[in-house]
């Protein structure tokens, strides 16, 4: 015998006719003699009619198209540029801030231009190493 807890989780799948044959079975049986669990699957079924919609309905798409093209793009367009304005005066605030920044450094030492160089690495006097 199946209890509520076991049956409850499937209603919804009941109601949507997702549950296999068997487990089909198993509902109907149960709600056949519990007055709660079938007073759930009605309040499931009015849900599931009140969100219903036929795609197909006359005027739908239609409906859809009309509320696109109702868009003010000029508005859409002016928020974008208004989001990049923004931007752009912070990023200028950050290169100001960037440039205050390097006037007020010491100028950094030379960098060697060998392939071979290692900042990190103490100096040392490699022409006993020459090949030539």
């Amino acid at each position: 015998m199946t209890t509520c807890d076991d049956i409850r989780p499937q209603l919804a799948a009941y109601v949507d006719d997702e549950l296999d044959d068997m487990d089909r079975l198993i509902v109907d049986n149960h709600l056949a003699g519990c007055v709660d669990c079938a007073a759930i699957v009605q309040g499931y079924r009015a849900i599931h009619a009140a969100f219903l919609v036929d795609a197909g309905a006359d005027g739908l798409w239609d409906a859809v198209h009309a509320r696109i093209d109702a868009l003010d793009t000029t508005t859409v367009l002016l928020t974008e540029l208004r989001l990049m304005r923004d931007e752009m005066q912070g990023l200028r605030a950050e290169v100001a801030d960037l440039r205050r920044e390097l006037g007020r450094r010491p100028p950094s030492p030379p960098v060697r231009t060998s392939p071979f160089s290692f900042p990190d690495a103490p100096e040392r006097d490699l022409k006993q190493y020459r090949l030539v």
